[in-house]
């Protein structure tokens, strides 16, 4: 994962960062909820008796599970027909996704629009699901939630660094080809999906998720091929942001015609779904 490779050296990176700041924290109700979904020992009625502890966390899945971005045919109306309908992986991603987008900071630097933030990580997140159902649809879900939460450090380096942040995205946004990740690590000597992968740490996530979240710029990356593909999409206007997405799709067997399909498609519909995310 780049610089920092290991965890004691993400850790200490993300201490640095933070400095006398504290790390933002999953609510009880969510970590509980997770880890019952995460046990393959647990029945319906244990996940719904835990999801149902907290009316926000259901009122904010039924409201996604309904809503046209979710593209289901009949209406949700109760904790288990959702569960029933989405599964355990798919309703652990939903959670982890929209939970981890509350908590993390909404501003701080000058540049960051934390509004654009959230809506280039939901259309990065379908973007991961669609090219996922194309390549490898088993991991759909985990895809969504991987793709959704790669950039999760940007507003953290926002608030915590806010002179330093506001450097780095004027550099990044004055220049014709260069990364964000690049700016930053010049700057700072870390970039956004180490620090990621140190918050996903200390969180205690999946350790897939954190591999991915930490090396999805990386040259010899950890996530899967619908991440990977997913984090090609740069948002600067005028970036040639589709050509290398599709040819980095095309490598894994997907026609050009289809993902440019897909690219435009994923633009549909993301202003509900990233609503309801964030």
């Amino acid at each position: 994962m780049g610089l920092f490779n290991t965890k004691a050296k993400r850790q200490k990176a993300l201490a640095k960062l933070l400095g006398s700041a504290e790390l933002p924290t999953l609510p009880r109700s969510v970590v509980e909820l997770l880890g019952v979904l995460r046990d393959d020992n647990s029945s319906l009625e244990d996940i719904t008796d835990t999801l149902q502890q907290d009316p926000e966390v259901v009122t904010r899945v039924l409201k996604i599970v309904n809503s046209a971005s979710f593209g289901l045919r009949q209406h949700v109306n109760s904790v288990p027909h959702a569960i029933h309908l989405m599964g355990r992986v798919n309703l652990n991603s939903l959670v982890l996704g929209f939970s981890v987008s509350q908590v993390l900071p909404k501003g701080g630097a000058t540049g960051f629009d934390n509004k654009r933030y959230v809506n280039v990580a939901v259309r990065r997140a379908t973007l991961a699901k669609e090219f996922a159902s194309r390549i490898h649809p088993a991991t759909q879900a985990e895809d969504f939630t991987a793709a959704l939460l790669q950039d999760m450090a940007i507003p953290l380096l926002a608030y915590a660094t806010p002179e330093a942040y506001a450097s780095i995205l004027r550099d990044w946004k004055a220049s014709e080809d260069a990364h964000l990740e690049e700016v930053e690590t010049a700057a700072l000597g870390w970039d956004h999906g180490e620090i990621g992968a140190a918050v996903a740490e200390s969180w205690d996530l999946p350790q897939s998720l954190t591999e991915s979240i930490g090396s999805h710029h990386a040259p010899e990356s950890l996530a899967t091929p619908a991440v990977r593909i997913a984090s090609l999409m740069r948002t600067k206007i005028g970036h040639a942001e589709n050509e290398e997405l599709i040819e980095c799709a095309r490598g894994f067997g997907v026609d050009p015609d289809w993902s440019v399909e897909t690219i435009e498609r994923s633009g549909e519909q993301i202003s509900e779904l990233a609503n309801l995310m964030s």
